[in-house]
């Protein structure tokens, strides 16, 4: 037997263990711990892609649930919208502090780069809503590319067109964007510059 006042020489598997010892064994297992859980909240979260169209490649079949997808997906995403199917009574919302981007030029949910050829996306036949309502809060940044906004309306309210934004985030709108004419693009709260 030992002393638990003096610490044993050696360690013994099935040994007792003196309670300082219990206590500093169990002292560095919290520290590792926690500094694991501190390594993995540190790491960059995974940007994941969701590809809209038909096929078994495609993570959905509707824009709107890809949005809601990269919405709840932490970190930066990319929708990827093929034109394997016709969007039309599109009244999308997109509400995010993250990192978005809509990327038309698909034929399908296979093609690893957009062809660049642009994806229609039309709010003919459907509500009297805009074809997107995008809100963009502080941090956040959305981007559109390779598509075409075409027959939106304005909501009652006067909001809205093709595009309604609003928000104190950043809307990157590059030159692969055309909207049909007429096409209004409203903004509150935010600018952006729309080349013709």
């Amino acid at each position: 037997m030992f002393a638990p006042s003096s610490p044993p020489s050696s360690f013994t598997a099935g040994a007792p263990v003196a309670p300082r010892e219990r206590i500093a064994k169990a002292t560095r297992l919290i520290g590792a711990f926690a500094w694991l859980i501190a390594l993995l909240a540190a790491l960059p979260t995974q940007a994941a892609v969701f590809s809209v169209g038909v096929g078994a490649e495609c993570t959905h079949t509707t824009i709107q649930a890809a949005i809601n997808a990269a919405q709840n997906n932490p970190g930066a995403d990319t929708v990827r919208i093929t034109r394997s199917l016709f969007y039309i009574e599109q009244a999308l919302v997109l509400s995010t502090a993250q990192e978005v981007d809509l990327v038309g030029g698909f034929a399908t949910c296979k093609q690893a780069a957009s062809d660049g050829v642009l994806t229609d996306v039309s709010g003919i036949n459907g509500a009297e809503e805009p074809v997107m309502r995008i809100t963009i809060n502080s941090g956040g940044l959305v981007r559109l590319r390779h598509l075409t906004i075409l027959r939106g309306d304005e909501d009652g309210a006067g909001n809205g067109g093709g595009i309604f934004f609003r928000g104190n985030g950043k809307f990157g709108q590059p030159s692969t964007l055309q909207l049909s004419k007429p096409a209004l693009v409203q903004f509150t709260e935010g600018s952006m510059t729309v080349p013709i």
